[in-house]
């Protein structure tokens, strides 16, 4: 089937407009853009840069998708955001494109439902079926794997420069308060490895010291006392 364009929207000279996609009205798409089969654009919908949206994607008014990142490091390149298929993206969401430094995507999974006000930030890939609710926040090079669900307003912090010693240093507070001094002892000197196989080593270790049982399983921390 053809795509469907209402007369008021903007679509660019050089945008790649699959079958069967909806495009409502007063909708702006870029020259760079991609939207991929099936994909419907409700009304007001704002897409940029170097945007790939993919194939059944439905995208609500007020979302502006693909704009430059907003951090001091990007040089203006062209840089991507690639979406997956099947992703629901409500009213208000933002979304934008990788910098240079750290390899110029941002990238999203296939199935993710964004509600209204989420924010992606620079450079974060998100895996698949992941729900971001009501205004939550992830800053730039955040990392998420699958069927992670982030409650209203919740916020990641950037995992940039200097905040690796910040987060070793709260783990070690946090397991001394709730495991005692001879659990926090066990943690090590830096220089430290990976920051969540580091974690998840020091709660086994901390569990352990207090005679409690503890599993991860998918991000997610059990505790059996």
């Amino acid at each position: 089937m053809f795509a469907s364009i209402d007369p008021t929207a903007r679509i660019e000279s050089g945008a790649v407009i699959g079958e069967d996609v909806s495009i409502g009205p007063y909708c702006v798409i870029g020259p760079n853009v991609t939207i991929e089969t099936g994909c419907k654009l409700l009304a007001h919908v704002h897409v940029a840069g170097h945007t790939t949206l993919g194939s059944g994607s439905i995208v609500y008014p007020f979302a502006s998708l693909g704009t430059p990142p907003q951090s001091v490091k990007y040089k203006g390149g062209p840089t991507k955001l690639v979406i997956g298929p099947n992703c629901e993206i409500r009213e208000h969401v933002t979304m934008n494109t990788g910098t240079e430094e750290a390899g110029g995507l941002t990238e999203v999974g296939a199935r993710c439902l964004f509600m209204v006000g989420a924010h992606v930030a620079h450079d974060c890939h998100v895996g698949n079926d992941v729900t971001l609710a009501n205004n939550a926040t992830l800053g730039g090079h955040v990392i998420v794997g699958d069927n992670v669900f982030f409650g209203g307003l919740s916020a990641v912090l950037i995992s940039g420069s200097g905040w690796l010693p910040a987060f070793f240093k709260h783990v070690h507070r946090w397991i001394g308060v709730h495991f005692g001094p001879e659990a926090a002892a066990w943690f090590p000197p830096p220089p430290w490895p990976d920051p969540v196989v580091m974690l998840q080593a020091a709660l086994q270790e901390a569990a352990k010291a207090a005679n409690v049982g503890l599993t991860i399983e998918n991000g997610a921390i059990f505790l059996q006392p």
